[in-house]
């Protein structure tokens, strides 16, 4: 199998933590050419990313590709066996895609002071603020979901990592000023993952979430600490 990306794409991203929480058999390796050149096209027609290649059946969308996963390589579950609890995992997954990232994502687009509409980013740093209130007011423990380590952790990981260094260059602050968050040095390229031991933490504290990632992952985990770092053990 191989899994089409790139390593800044959170959507990517939330595929990979997947295929390295599982050990999975996959290879991870950039589209070919650029993500419109013809040869990524015949791969995927929507050109974009990620794609996984599944031994010659193609499956697009982050969110399909980390479910197709899950049933594929069924060890270690990223989704609890009740149905309230996995329609729970589901519901930050989505809030991800559909809520999370889209003003972020805007926001990517007014990175050069230069050319930036003063308005697009007031009201898009507004909504990201907005939707990590709703999200720290559903967040689990010690996980996002609660007991586990699950595909929400996947989704959410990536975006709550790029949200933390890349907003305060809007002039917005620290986005995460009083909510606690435990953080790591993520690894941008797969090969730096086999340079780090799964037993060490890297975190810093940077203030309202509680994020703990373990370093052989682009991020494993939410810690809920609204009580400081001295809690976390």
């Amino acid at each position: 199998m191989k899994l089409y990306t790139v390593p800044l794409s959170n959507f990517g991203n939330k595929s990979v933590i997947v295929v390295y929480e599982k050990g999975a058999d996959v290879e991870i390796v950039p589209p070919p050419g650029e993500l419109k050149s013809p040869e990524y096209l015949a791969i995927n027609p929507l050109g974009k990313i990620p794609v996984l290649d599944a031994n010659g059946t193609v499956i697009a969308e982050s969110e399909v590709i980390n479910e197709f996963l899950e049933e594929k390589f069924p060890n270690p579950p990223l989704l609890p066996k009740e149905p309230e609890a996995r329609a729970r995992v589901r519901s930050f997954t989505r809030h991800h895609d559909l809520y999370l990232d889209p003003p972020m994502r805007v926001l990517f687009f007014q990175m050069d002071p230069k050319t930036r509409d003063a308005e697009i980013v007031k009201k898009s740093l507004a909504e990201v603020v907005s939707q990590l209130d709703y999200l720290e007011s559903r967040i689990g423990s010690p996980w996002a979901a609660g007991s586990s380590f699950t595909l929400a952790d996947c989704a959410l990981a990536p975006s709550v990592w790029y949200a933390a260094r890349v907003l305060p260059a809007f002039g917005g602050g620290d986005t995460f000023a009083g909510r606690c968050v435990v953080d790591a040095k993520i690894p941008l390229d797969p090969d730096d993952v086999a340079t780090f031991d799964r037993d060490t933490m890297f975190e810093i504290d940077v203030g309202g979430f509680s994020l703990r990632y373990v370093a052989d992952h682009f991020a494993v985990g939410w810690v809920v600490n609204r009580e400081g770092l001295a809690a976390l053990g």
